[in-house]
C-alpha cells in the first residue's frame, strides 16, 4: 500500500542556471486544453458536439469517467494509479493543506494524493463492465453508454488478471460520427517494462472520453520550470493514450458513412498506424497556423522598417548605427511573430502519440531544442527565393533576412524550403514530418532516448503509409520517404546555425525588448521587468 508521506514533489528543471522554457510569460502559463473541440477522423469536416462539463472531484478538471470509485479526469486517474503501482511515498513541504486545483495539481503530490483518497479513490474500488446508471447519476457522471449505437464487448482473460473497470463515456456523435460505432475491449493487464515505463496493471481503468483536441493523447500533465507551467493540461476527456498501462482507443477505420470504427488498444505501442496518422493530422490542423487552408487567402504585406530602426527620434550618426538599429528592430519584429508558435507547438507536441509518456524533463528538452526546426517545417511553405511570410501576412524580404542572419544561412534556409515544398506534401504529411523532427532521440540530455526512439519509429511508419496511400503506391511515393529522412539532418544543421546566430542577441540583449518566452526558449538574457 502506498503511504502518503515522502520525497518532496519538485518542479522539473533543466539547466537551473538557464531555466529552459520557463514560463514567465502568461502565454504558456495559460495553455489550456479546449474541452469542446472535435475528435474526428483526420481530414473530416464533421461538426463538433457540445458535451456537458462534469468536474473531476480531485482537481476540478473535466472528468473523463468513473475511475477507482470517483468521477475523475485522466490526469488524476493516472496519478493515483502510478502512486499505487510504484508505492510512491510523498511529503508536503508545507503543512499538508495545499490547494489542489487543475492549474497547480502537480505542485504538491502529497496533497494531491491525499485529496484522491479523501474524494473516495480506492485501490480496492474495482468494477466490471459499465458503471450502473444509478451510480453514475449519484456521482455526477454523464450517462452515455445507454446509446444503442455504441457496442461494447469485454473479453475476460482466461488467466488470472488484475480486475479492471471499463467505463465508456462516448457516443458516435462525439467521435464525429452519425452512424454506428463499434468498440471492442480486450482487458489484458500489460506486463512490466512496457512503453513509457509501464508497470504491472493494478486497478487500471479503461475510459473513452469525449475526445476533443486531446484526441488520443489523454493526460499529459503539467511540465514546470521554476514552478511555472510549461505544458498545460492534457486532453482530460481524451482517449487515454498514455502512461502506466491505460488501455487506449483509436479510430482505425472509416466506414462508407465517414464514421470512425473505434478499436481498443493495449498500449501506446499498439496504436495502429492509422490511429497515429489521425492523431497527428488533427493536432497539426488545430495547432499550426501555416496550414494550406489558413494561408490560402492570406493578405501579404511588407514590413516597413523605420529609417533609424528602434527610435524614430534618434538621429543615427553613421551607416553602421543605422544598420544596427534596423537589425534590432527586425529582431524584435521577428521574435514577436515567432513567439506565438511556441504555444502552438507545445499543444501539437502534447498530441503526438507517445509524447506524454516521456519524462517531463525529456518533454522540455524536445520542445526547447526542437522548436525552431518544427516551426521551420511549418513555415517552409511560406518561404520562397525572395521572402519569408508570417502567419499574419507580413513578410520579410531576403535582404532583411540577411540583416538578421547572413547570406550563407539565408541561402541554406531557402534551399531547404524550396526542396521541401517541391515534394508537394499535404498538411497531414507535414504534420507527421514535423512530429518526426520533434521526436529526436539523440538530443543532448535525454533520460529515456529509447522510449522516444520507439515513438519516432511509429510516427515514421505512419508517414510512410500516408505517403504511399495518398499517392496510390507510385514510385515517387516510395522515393519520398528516404528523401524526407535525408532532410532532417539538414534541418538539424539549420537549427544549430540559427542558435549560433542568436549569439548577437545574447550579447546585445540590453538594447532589445524581446518576448520573454522567446528569450527563455533560446537562452537569451532578459531584463528584470520580464523576470
Amino acid at each position: 500500500a502506498a503511504a502518503a508521506t515522502t520525497a518532496a514533489s519538485a518542479s522539473a528543471t533543466i539547466n537551473p542556471a538557464n531555466a529552459c522554457v520557463a514560463i514567465t510569460n502568461s502565454t504558456l502559463a495559460n495553455v489550456k486544453h479546449s474541452h469542446d473541440q472535435q475528435f474526428a477522423i483526420a481530414d473530416s469536416n464533421s461538426n463538433s458536439v457540445t458535451k456537458s462539463f462534469v468536474p473531476c472531484k480531485v482537481c476540478g478538471d473535466k472528468a473523463s469517467g468513473y475511475h477507482y470509485g470517483v468521477t475523475s479526469c485522466e490526469g488524476c486517474k493516472g496519478f493515483f494509479r502510478r502512486s499505487i503501482q510504484k508505492q510512491i511515498e510523498y511529503r508536503c513541504l508545507r503543512d499538508g493543506k495545499c490547494l489542489v486545483i487543475r492549474l497547480n495539481r502537480n505542485r504538491c503530490q502529497y496533497c494531491r494524493f491525499k485529496k484522491c483518497l479523501s474524494a473516495g479513490m480506492s485501490r480496492d474500488s474495482v468494477r466490471y463492465g459499465r458503471v450502473p446508471k444509478r451510480s453514475r447519476e449519484l456521482n455526477g457522471t454523464p450517462s452515455s453508454t445507454d446509446d444503442p449505437n455504441v457496442i461494447v464487448r469485454v473479453n475476460t482473460p482466461n488467466t488470472p488478471q488484475t480486475p479492471q473497470m471499463c467505463s465508456v463515456a462516448s457516443s458516435p456523435s462525439e467521435l464525429g460520427c452519425t452512424g454506428q460505432s463499434s468498440v471492442a475491449n480486450t482487458a489484458n493487464t500489460p506486463g512490466p517494462g512496457g512503453v513509457g515505463g509501464m508497470g504491472v496493471g493494478v486497478n487500471m481503468s479503461v475510459s473513452v472520453g469525449a475526445g476533443g483536441a486531446g484526441g488520443m493523447m489523454g493526460q499529459c500533465g503539467n511540465v514546470s520550470v521554476n514552478g511555472m507551467n510549461v505544458v498545460g493540461n492534457g486532453g482530460s476527456g481524451g482517449v487515454g493514450v498514455g502512461v502506466g498501462g491505460v488501455v487506449n482507443v483509436g479510430i482505425t477505420n472509416v466506414d462508407n458513412n465517414g464514421c470512425g470504427v473505434v478499436d481498443m488498444q493495449g498500449t501506446t505501442a499498439e496504436l495502429t498506424v492509422y490511429d497515429v496518422i489521425m492523431c497527428v493530422s488533427q493536432a497539426h490542423r488545430m495547432h499550426c497556423s501555416y496550414t494550406e487552408e489558413q494561408t490560402r487567402e492570406l493578405m501579404r504585406r511588407p514590413v516597413a522598417v523605420p529609417q533609424n530602426g528602434v527610435s524614430t527620434c534618434y538621429i543615427a550618426t553613421s551607416v553602421s548605427e543605422t544598420m544596427e538599429f534596423q537589425k534590432i528592430w527586425l529582431w524584435q519584429l521577428y521574435a514577436g511573430r515567432v513567439t506565438p508558435g511556441v504555444q502552438r507547438i507545445v499543444e501539437f507536441a502534447k498530441r503526438v502519440p507517445g509524447f506524454c509518456d516521456f519524462t517531463q524533463d525529456d518533454q522540455l528538452i524536445l520542445i526547447k531544442l526542437g522548436f525552431f526546426e518544427v516551426w521551420l517545417s511549418h513555415v517552409a511553405r511560406m518561404i520562397n527565393d525572395a521572402t519569408l511570410t508570417f502567419d499574419d501576412g507580413t513578410y520579410l524580404t531576403r535582404q532583411q533576412l540577411e540583416i538578421l542572419y547572413d547570406n550563407d544561412f539565408v541561402i541554406s534556409l531557402v534551399n531547404f524550403a524550396n526542396t521541401l515544398n517541391s515534394y508537394g506534401l499535404s498538411d497531414t504529411e507535414i504534420g507527421l514530418f514535423s512530429a518526426m523532427v520533434l521526436l529526436a532521440s539523440d538530443r543532448s540530455g535525454l533520460a529515456e532516448p529509447k522510449v522516444i526512439s520507439r515513438s519516432r519509429e511509429r510516427v515514421a511508419e505512419a508517414l510512410r503509409v500516408q505517403l504511399v496511400r495518398s499517392r496510390a503506391g507510385s514510385t515517387q511515393a516510395l522515393q519520398l520517404m528516404p528523401a524526407l529522412e535525408a532532410k532532417i539532418p539538414e534541418l538539424r544543421s539549420l537549427g544549430a546555425k540559427h542558435f549560433s546566430h542568436l549569439d548577437w542577441l545574447r550579447m546585445n540583449w540590453t538594447k532589445l525588448r524581446l518576448p520573454p518566452l522567446f528569450a527563455e526558449i533560446f537562452d537569451i538574457p532578459k531584463t528584470e521587468d520580464d523576470l
